[in-house]
């Protein structure tokens, strides 16, 4: 049944593709409607077209700014718009003669106006003009957050309680930094990503960001690296950054550079705004202060006594064995009991990417 459902959606993606690609030439069909149900539709059907096509230099660019939670460009809302009623006018007026009809025609018009206007509308560098994304609104969001005891949007975490010495004038180690979200990149400058899960794995990265480089690994005090957020896309557990019960704990991660206009490409991929949110970690390497930004778990995407799947689990490993991390974190990586993934044909596919030994 799964396998079945994954065929009719993924022939869906096309169809609608195909009546996107359409719209271009004719004014009655819109484009980006169809463009994102195609995206909507790859995602839970095809991890390979969904990234084959938020990449697409044409429609690529539409979907991010969707997905991420950053709305639509202007330009885009303006073209929208205008198609939609341009061809709701020309059919009350011309085609269709019934009264019930063209009233409602215009009333969907209406309502699609409104919704389009609603979202928030992104600029290059900038940051959405309104708060009511797509998904979990950020109010409630910070709630439950606050309700957690997380820190909300700009505030920055508190070192935990240190492992003092009797005396308590010897700090313990300090958790890495975090504010809530990303850094906006100046000009042309590259930003900087810290990748902790399976995007460890140079091949996995690339395949979503091709400008990912410069790979340096960084150590994460006082942070842990657990599989315990649930995957919108599959249904199983994938890997989230938190402050360490142990405050001697150490996390590991790999920074690499990313080019600016492939960050939103990457929030699609990782569910930036479904269960994922960006934020701005300050971390050390050689001496010198980073601050890259990462995906962390949303409160409500937490789960317990879900395993991930075996390939998943395989990702995050042969991504930290890349990098030469230390032998024993290794091991903990690899000794979280995975589960089969019900869908063989994606488990080879994401394997395919592993380097052999």
């Amino acid at each position: 049944m799964l396998r079945l459902k994954r065929r009719l959606l993924f022939v869906c993606g096309w169809t609608a593709l195909g009546l996107g690609i359409v719209g271009l030439a004719v004014p009655v069909l819109p484009t980006v409607p169809f463009v994102l149900l195609a995206a909507w539709c790859f995602l839970r059907s095809s991890e390979r077209w969904h990234q084959w096509l938020v990449s697409h230099p044409v429609f690529g660019r539409h979907i991010a700014d969707y997905l991420s939670g950053r709305g639509l460009r202007a330009p885009t809302k303006v073209v929208a718009l205008a198609t939609l009623w341009a061809s709701v006018l020309l059919s009350v007026v011309v085609f269709v003669p019934l009264l019930m009809i063209d009233v409602l025609l215009l009333a969907i018009a209406a309502a699609v106006s409104v919704y389009l206007l609603r979202l928030p509308t992104w600029a290059p560098g900038g940051s959405p003009t309104e708060t009511n994304v797509p998904g979990d609104s950020v109010e409630r969001r910070s709630s439950a957050r606050e309700e957690a005891g997380m820190p909300t949007a700009g505030a920055t975490l508190q070192a935990p309680p240190s492992a003092a010495s009797e005396g308590g004038d010897e700090p313990g180690p300090q958790p890495a930094r975090e504010k809530r979200g990303a850094p906006v990149p100046k000009g042309d400058r590259h930003i900087e990503y810290l990748a902790y899960g399976s995007n460890m794995l140079s091949a996995r990265l690339r395949s979503r960001v091709r400008s990912a480089t410069n790979p340096r690994v960084v150590a994460l005090p006082g942070r842990a690296v657990s599989y315990r957020k649930l995957s919108w896309k599959d249904g199983s557990a994938k890997c989230d950054l938190a402050v360490a019960p142990d405050p001697s704990a150490t996390a590991y991660g790999v920074v690499f550079d990313i080019d600016p206009s492939d960050r939103g490409a990457l929030d699609a991929a990782e569910g930036c705004g479904h269960g994922y949110h960006a934020v701005t970690l300050e971390v050390t390497y050689s001496g010198r202060v980073l601050h890259p930004f990462a995906y962390v778990a949303d409160q409500e995407a937490l789960v317990s006594d879900l395993p991930p799947f075996d390939w998943y689990r395989d990702l995050v490993v042969a991504g930290a064995k890349e990098h030469a991390l230390p032998p024993d974190y290794v091991a903990s990586l690899a000794a979280v009991t995975a589960a089969v993934d019900p869908e063989p044909h994606r488990a080879a596919e994401e394997r395919s990417i592993i380097p052999a030994e």
